[in-house]
């Protein structure tokens, strides 16, 4: 049962500054008034409210903090959510991946869980779960195998973790941050693999790590800083994405919002920032190298050609598939083949050997959100075929570069059991954490949840709070 508890000063509000929707929200205050399935408590008695319910479900207010106090568990409602039907389906949506040999690895980006499949059969071999306590969405967005170990750039969860493969076991290392930095949200988009280290580029973080991964030692590395604050650029911007090109000793680093690319020397430790002139509009969404020269598109969808020595080599403009600026996000440069995933348009286009680009055939799986998401979610090149996964649905396809086809790559998703167990690991944080609500974890599969636990320990439905609120009327 619903105990819908209005913010005392909703009507005044409408009032006020919604007058518009002040008789649509009457209408439907008494029609579920009158349908009598619900709790209407418009009473000043908020302390029996948070006694009688069994969790909170609504918008961010003070109510959520008096909820976590007395250990009720608190979703804080998403305004523009949309009912999902293949959520077990989603739950494989993950923006990075890693293929090895048969075994393709994958984040979800809605639970902090990490799934093994069986890319050849699409078989979900095993699901194993993050120790962090993390109910959020986007735990981590980047992660890189080393040897026989998987490393978690954090993006919204707080530490770095290393997944040891033979024993399925998970490290945490530490990477001495303040309190501060481990609450911030999206810290790292990238982690690098390099030598005998694995780096993180930092996003919410302004900084670079460079940690040795034979003992676990942490070096923060901000000279790219001082280099541009010495062009007018201060910390408080976003400056790097998620795109890098790693040449030898040299990470080369697009800015998102300036026409400068940072090139950090490793060998060296040393940073210098080079400036790439005459282009319509500023920064830079992806880098790719091939045979000494950087192509880059473009915030504005230009395309460049570039490297360190000679600057800017061409130009030209990518003039494919609508006109949303930052239209293209990815490029892949495979021997004389460039690939381009545009980031809100659904279609894929290459330049083949003779410099003509030209749209791959691919019908793009369109699904039931409504929302402008990024259309797809991890890409991965292996093997002379690139690896994708669309985000309407989280179905997975390969592109052969070879013979320039496209082909569905079986994943199937967690059937019902499977799901209910990640939904139960996610749930025994509740009382430590809030939730909020996303296409996975949502209210109809809380509730569902909930009904399906209280049954479980107590052998009937719980009506506790319906019983004793008809009681105290």
């Amino acid at each position: 049962m619903l105990l819908w508890r209005p913010h005392p000063l909703m009507k005044a509000t409408l009032e006020s500054m919604r007058p518009e929707l002040q008789e649509e929200y009457e209408e439907i205050v008494k029609k579920y008034r009158e349908e009598g399935w619900g709790i209407y408590d418009n009473t000043a008695d908020l302390n029996r409210a948070i006694f009688l319910c069994d969790m909170y479900y609504g918008d961010e207010s003070s109510v959520v903090k008096l909820c976590q106090e007395v250990k009720k568990p608190v979703m804080v409602q998403d305004l523009w959510g949309v009912e999902v039907k293949d959520w077990n389906k989603r739950v494989r949506i993950s923006n990075d991946a890693i293929i090895d040999g048969q075994d393709l690895w994958l984040v979800s980006n809605y639970t902090n869980i990490l799934m093994d499949y069986d890319i050849n059969r699409g078989d979900l071999k095993q699901i194993y779960y993050f120790p962090e306590k993390f109910t959020g969405t986007y735990s981590t967005i980047s992660y890189e195998k080393y040897g026989d170990k998987i490393y978690f750039a954090p993006y919204n969860g707080k530490d770095l973790w290393c997944f040891h493969i033979p024993t399925k076991e998970f490290e945490r290392i530490d990477l001495k941050l303040e309190d501060r930095e481990r609450n911030v949200k999206q810290k790292f988009k990238r982690i690098i693999c390099y030598k005998h280290e694995v780096i993180l580029v930092g996003f919410g973080i302004h900084s670079i790590f460079r940690i040795d991964i034979t003992f676990n030692t942490v070096k923060r590395c901000d000279g790219y800083l001082a280099e541009l604050e010495k062009k007018g650029i201060v910390a408080s911007e976003v400056f790097f994405g998620d795109s890098y090109q790693l040449v030898g000793d040299e990470l080369y680093l697009p800015m998102l919002n300036h026409n400068i690319i940072v090139v950090f020397y490793l060998k060296d430790d040393y940073f210098k920032a080079y400036d790439i002139f005459n282009l319509g509009s500023e920064g830079f969404d992806s880098i790719c190298y091939h045979n000494g020269k950087f192509r880059l598109i473009t915030s504005g969808s230009e395309e460049v050609i570039w490297d360190s020595e000679y600057g800017q080599q061409a130009k030209n403009a990518l003039d494919l598939a609508g006109t949303h600026k930052r239209n293209y996000w990815k490029s892949f440069q495979n021997h004389d083949v460039c690939i381009y995933f545009p980031l809100l348009d659904p279609k894929l286009y290459a330049e083949n050997r003779e410099g003509n680009i030209e749209e791959l055939p691919f019908l793009y799986p369109e699904a039931e959100l409504s929302r402008d998401y990024s259309k797809y979610g991890f890409i991965k090149e292996y093997n002379g075929k690139i690896y994708f996964q669309v985000r309407s649905n989280g179905d997975c396809y390969c592109i052969d570069l070879e013979k320039m086809l496209i082909q569905p790559v079986e994943l199937n998703p967690p059937d019902k059991d499977t799901f209910g167990q990640i939904l139960e690991e996610i749930f025994a944080t509740i009382d430590e954490e809030r939730l909020d609500e996303s296409e996975i974890v949502n209210i109809m599969n809380t509730l569902c949840f909930l009904k399906y636990y209280q049954r479980k320990e107590t052998g009937k439905d719980k009506k506790c709070g319906e019983i004793i609120y008809r009681m105290l009327r």
